[in-house]
């Protein structure tokens, strides 16, 4: 039978223009499995030139949200490995592989290969291959201009172990012709970081590097990358885990001509915004691009507004023509009487000077007896600001309160709401209408809703796949997992109280929010429990259950008291609770560093004699690795130190390969 006669749309019918589109959408993987074998005009589609070029031999497949798979279908790879290779290798420019596959794909020569992802692999298989595997250090030193490193992580964050931070300068020292480097920025999901321990004093990359980007532990890291003699860096997107005090102070005066595109994020909070970000920033001399997503927390001092941006940074970017921003400021009020200002007050500071659109909002919570949000003992208030360009670019929004007004965040995946007053079934109508795309929301709100009634209209998040409650009174519990209240058809994990757990579904029996909790693959819990009667049947897809430690947050490690400890008892319950990207764990891990003041004489000493840097850094082993169980001395070659750790452990990981 003729389709194409009827009323019927047929594939064979639309130009191959269209097919081609539509071929370049899906996975390389699916469409060799599905439709190499339908017919000759879909073969010439699929070996087209332009399409084979580029080649992603990686599936990525969701079991939870923080659970993900990239190897493909054992049948799939070895038809690709077996009958398409062949005879297309020598055309492949642009090749994604994961470490299950790696032998089999880069068994061809790719002749005109020159970018390479390398997608969920282990530290420890990656630096085995990095060592051992001939054919990828040749591709690496001879061919590769551009290098994607994706590094597999059991938890989300994670500060990876110094393995990475080998890999990483192994790199660096292999690639004879690396233009760009992306390491650990692949998927923004992982949000995984490493420190910058040591890195060598020459190599070829310091003359051939151009764009980098890379997740790292602390500014002293991104300190560390820019005072080395890259000389042709002029890209470099970085997340930084903490910019906080750091007892080891590093150049951060000479001057970064080379530069001319320049994102910083930071997730976590920082209170050291004047004495190391604008420095930083001021070195920029011909930055032509400036990106920031910072959170900002101060003292008695005033909130960041478009006059000071404009005097502090941009008026010593001369060549700046494009500024994107995203920047937080907490202000506690201690001693001083301070004037807020209102948010108009806010826009008109922005008026003037070329920054385009802004976006913003400003919040004053009084201190109550019952509010856990100020957790200064000195405090008496605290002022909140929000400020944005527009129209937003970034992936995150952070610390929304009810003093949002709404807007169109199409690009926003992740939010954090805290607030010390509840989070309205009204309000919630505007967060759903302004994140239309939203996948992983989390709740900060101990406050019990005023508006119990069952609400007239039920609220869409069509896209969420993660919701985080950990935070939240029982109230939110309700609103969003009963189904009549809520409509969530994508939710795929729920991170909750087990006392909220058993209180929302009635000790799972209630009817009213089995839907969604039938529905989960990942649930974390703040406390471990022996499984109830019903457990199972009302969590009847749950792939993993997760124990979350809320305790160790909260408790210091030692019992000296510092500003440190009080910052992370604020963070905890403040601004935005526990972050959803940020694990606050981590600034208990390892010692707590003494504020002493350091000599000015000696921060500015040999500023910019970076072979004395190095002795240094040899001498001094970074704190920030205390709680790793593998040691290593740093005076030791990098492309050595874990040579007899990995023979110990050979037999694990040739088991991991196969």
């Amino acid at each position: 039978m003729n389709i194409s006669n009827n009323n019927y749309s047929n594939i064979f019918d639309l130009p191959n223009e269209i097919l081609f589109i539509i071929i370049n959408k899906l996975n390389f993987a699916d469409v060799i499995y599905s439709l190499v074998h339908v017919n000759e005009r879909f073969v010439q589609l699929v070996f087209d030139p332009l399409y084979i070029q580029n080649l992603n031999i990686t599936l990525m497949t969701i079991k939870s949200f923080y659970q993900r798979t990239f190897s493909i279908h054992e049948q799939v790879l070895s038809n690709i490995c077996e009958n398409i290779l062949p005879s297309i290798h020598d055309q492949v420019k642009q090749l994604a592989i994961e470490e299950h596959s790696i032998e089999r794909i880069l068994t061809h020569n790719y002749s005109q290969l020159y970018s390479l992802s390398l997608v969920d692999f282990k530290e420890e298989i990656l630096y085995q291959y990095l060592t051992d595997y001939s054919i990828l250090r040749d591709l690496l030193s001879q061919q590769i201009t551009h290098l994607n490193i994706d590094i597999q992580t059991d938890e989300i964050p994670i500060l990876l172990s110094k393995i990475s931070s080998y890999i990483f300068v192994m790199i660096l020292s292999l690639c004879q012709r690396l233009i760009s480097l992306n390491f650990s920025q692949v998927f923004s999901y992982r949000n995984s970081f490493i420190a910058i321990c040591k890195l060598p004093k020459t190599c070829p990359t310091y003359s051939t590097l151009i764009e980098l980007k890379i997740n790292v532990a602390t500014l002293n890291d991104c300190l560390r990358l820019l005072n080395r003699h890259f000389d042709c860096l002029s890209k470099l997107t970085i997340n930084v885990r903490e910019i906080k005090y750091e007892r080891k102070r590093i150049n951060n005066k000479t001057k970064l001509p080379t530069l001319k595109y320049f994102s910083l994020t930071s997730f976590s909070h920082t209170g050291d915004f004047d004495e190391y970000i604008i420095p930083l920033l001021r070195r920029m001399i011909d930055l032509e691009e400036l990106i920031l997503f910072l959170t900002v927390i101060r003292t008695d001092s005033t909130l960041i507004d478009g006059v000071e941006l404009y005097d502090e940074v941009l008026v010593h970017m001369l060549h700046l023509n494009k500024f994107i921003f995203n920047i937080y400021t907490g202000v506690f009020i201690e001693d001083n009487v301070i004037d807020v200002p209102s948010n108009e007050d806010i826009q008109n500071s922005f008026i003037g000077k070329e920054y385009g659109q802004v976006g913003s909002y400003v919040h004053f919570e009084p201190r109550k007896p019952t509010n856990r949000i100020i957790d200064f003992e000195k405090a008496k208030a605290v002022v909140k600001s929000h400020i944005y360009s527009l129209p937003y670019q970034f992936k995150s929004f952070l610390h929304l309160n009810n003093s949002f007004k709404g807007g169109m965040f199409v690009n926003v995946r992740c939010l954090i709401m805290t607030d010390s007053n509840p989070f309205e079934h009204e309000f919630f109508k505007i967060i759903s209408d302004s994140f239309p795309f939203l996948k992983n929301l989390k709740i900060s709100n101990l406050e019990p809703l005023k508006k119990k009634q069952h609400p007239a209209t039920v609220i869409s998040f069509p896209h969420l796949n993660l919701l985080n409650l950990i935070d939240a009174h029982d109230d939110y519990a309700e609103r969003f997992l009963v189904d009549t209240n809520t409509h969530l058809p994508c939710l795929l994990d729920l991170c909750i109280t087990y006392e909220s757990l058993e209180i929302v579904t009635n000790n799972f029996t209630n009817d009213a929010t089995r839907l969604y909790c039938s529905k989960l693959k990942g649930l974390h819990i703040d406390e471990s429990f022996v499984r109830p009667k019903h457990f199972d049947e009302y969590f009847r897809l749950l792939l993993a259950l997760f124990e979350i430690n809320l305790d160790v947050s909260l408790e210091p490690r030692k019992t000296a008291t510092s500003n440190r400890q009080v910052l992370v008892k604020w963070i905890c319950s403040t601004m935005a609770g526990q972050y959803a990207h940020v694990d606050v764990t981590q600034y208990l891990l390892g010692p707590i560093p003494t504020p002493t003041a350091t000599p000015a004489t000696d921060e500015n000493k040999n500023e910019d004699d970076h072979d004395n840097q190095d002795q240094n850094e040899d001498i001094e082993e970074d704190d920030i690795y205390d709680q790793i169980e593998i040691e290593a001395d740093n005076e030791q070659d990098p492309s050595n130190v874990f040579v007899q750790e990995l023979n110990r452990n050979e037999t694990n990981v040739n088991q991991n390969k196969t």
